[in-house]
């Protein structure tokens, strides 16, 4: 959860969560991660919703924030999967901007938890497999 909490600084939770696939059951350390990574990632959205005229103002002339409204105002949920489930910092970047657009918030929080349990099984598997299998390749 404090890993995806912040917006500015990049904190390195997708390595943590790899590594304790290494030695907990990857499943739910998937799962537990995707949950805090869904629940902090709601900050962004409560940006977006609180402050709709200033991002309005401040970012709608973007031209990537045109992109990413056009995304949500067609196909929002699945925009916000999307999002969620390819590791990459613009998600914070959609959260606001389905804030600022009024999108629901369950629906939000449904297609956020989704992604990122997505993004965390495949990545918690890849380490649980990988990792061993290489060690034992290089003789580790």
């Amino acid at each position: 959860m404090a890993a995806s909490g912040t917006l500015v600084l990049p904190v390195p939770g997708l390595a943590a969560t790899m590594g304790a696939a290494l030695v907990l059951n990857p499943i739910m350390v998937a799962l537990a991660g995707a949950t805090g990574s869904a629940v902090a990632n709601v900050a962004g959205y409560l940006i977006g919703r609180s402050s709709h005229r200033a991002v309005e103002s401040h970012l709608g002339h973007r031209r990537w924030y045109a992109r990413i409204e056009v995304r949500m105002e067609r196909r929002g949920f699945m925009t916000l999967f999307l999002f969620a489930a390819i590791p990459n910092p613009m998600f914070d970047v959609a959260g606001i901007v389905a804030g600022s657009m009024g999108y629901p918030f369950k629906r939000l929080a449904v297609a956020c938890w989704l992604g990122k349990a997505t993004n965390f099984i495949l990545l918690a598997t890849i380490a649980s497999w990988s990792i061993p299998a290489l060690g034992r390749i290089f003789g580790l």
